[in-house]
């Protein structure tokens, strides 16, 4: 009961936050912001989750998820409030953070209770899962999103879909009880520099946050790209949705793909597919074309975070497990806060373009890392069954 009610929460968690970028980002533009100004509402939704990541890790090994999820949803539901009453760039920076920080609970507090709640041998099975259900939020929310805006605007969409988190609040309030509670220990933070120097750590911090870094930045500026082309939300949303398929798909691969390659041979074929990706965007000029090529980087990019989460999670010290993911994901949004704004900063003075070009550039050298993280483990498994 407790492992399908985090999942089920987290879904609902996930489809609010796509919805609101989507929403907040084409309701910024159609308030005359800057490439700039959105980079900045995509900063903004990454502030809390890199300032509170870690304590919100430490917060749920000790106590536990329900009134950490109680918070959460409570600041999900102000996301889309906020903008639909108040048709200002000023609310859409105020529901940016407020999203973010929903997700910032619940990336890290749903993310440990599937390592709590499963079981050793079903562990590999249900982060895969739950990373499958990340893919369907993908899906979910554009499609609702844009459909949303082309028939009652962008203020009344945002009214509308505040059910989503309003439905999660209900769940959570009636039967949160069932989930874990925390260990009740405490103890001291664990060194910083420890963790983020372990055996294997810096190269897979690396390659995580070069995975979320270009998942977010092709996502967020996707609908963008989208509105310059001269497409309706709907057909935004469309192509925004055939992203989320492919990344659906791979998710439910992502087992398979395991056992043939091992963990850094998957993260190498995604990060190239990402490259590849990124670089065919600038020349993607109709829906179809531009719907192709979110197809390649969402099946190749898809698989790159739940990979990296198991590596993490495998890492972490006992009873550590929250925290530790919670460092994962503050290295990856400290780079999501600063990365849009750069990227704004590029995409306003020259264009889309170079600022697409640049991104694939950083994902080939994750190409390159996780390369040779690959060839070291696989010659370190020659040498141990020799």
């Amino acid at each position: 009961m407790a492992l399908y009610l985090n999942f089920t929460l987290a879904f609902l968690s996930f489809v609010a936050f796509t919805m609101t970028r989507m929403l907040l980002s084409l309701y910024a533009l159609d308030l005359g912001a800057t490439p700039f100004a959105v980079g900045v509402i995509s900063a903004l939704f990454w502030l809390f989750p890199t300032l509170l990541s870690w304590p919100i890790g430490m917060v749920s090994d000790r106590f536990g998820a329900r009134w950490l999820f109680t918070t959460g949803s409570v600041a999900g539901l102000a996301g889309l409030l906020i903008p639909g009453l108040f048709s200002s760039m000023a609310a859409v920076y105020i529901a940016a953070s407020m999203s973010g920080l929903s997700i910032a609970v619940y990336n890290v507090v749903a993310q440990n209770l599937v390592g709590v709640i499963s079981k050793p041998e079903e562990r590999t099975r249900n982060f895969a899962n739950f990373m499958v259900l990340g893919a369907a939020s993908s899906f979910v929310g554009p499609l609702l999103t844009g459909y949303a805006i082309d028939h009652w605007g962008h203020s009344l969409a945002s009214l509308i879909l505040s059910a989503v988190p309003l439905l999660g609040l209900a769940l959570l309030l009636g039967l949160g009880g069932c989930l874990p509670k925390g260990n009740g220990e405490k103890r001291a933070a664990a060194s910083l520099r420890g963790m983020l120097t372990g055996k294997g750590m810096p190269a897979l911090l690396t390659l995580s946050a070069l995975v979320v870094l270009g998942a977010d930045m092709f996502q967020f500026y996707l609908p963008i790209y989208g509105h310059q082309l001269g497409f309706s939300a709907s057909v935004v949303g469309m192509v925004t949705a055939a992203l989320a398929v492919a990344g659906f798909s791979s998710r439910l691969a992502v087992r398979s793909l395991v056992a043939r390659l091992g963990e850094m041979g998957v993260l190498t074929v995604a990060l190239a597919m990402g490259t590849v990706s990124f670089m065919l965007l600038p020349l993607a000029d109709n829906a179809i074309t531009l719907g192709v090529v979110a197809a390649i980087f969402g099946f190749g990019m898809g698989c790159g975070q739940p990979v990296t989460v198991m590596l993490v999670y495998s890492l972490s010290e006992a009873g550590r497990a929250g925290e530790t993911l919670g460092i994962r994901l503050t290295v990856n949004n400290l780079v999501r806060v600063i990365a849009p704004m750069l990227f704004g900063s590029i995409g306003t003075a020259f264009g889309m373009a170079p600022m697409f070009l640049l991104n694939g550039l950083l994902l080939s050298g994750g190409v390159f890392i996780s390369n040779e993280q690959w060839r070291l483990g696989r010659k370190e498994a020659k040498s141990a069954t020799k």
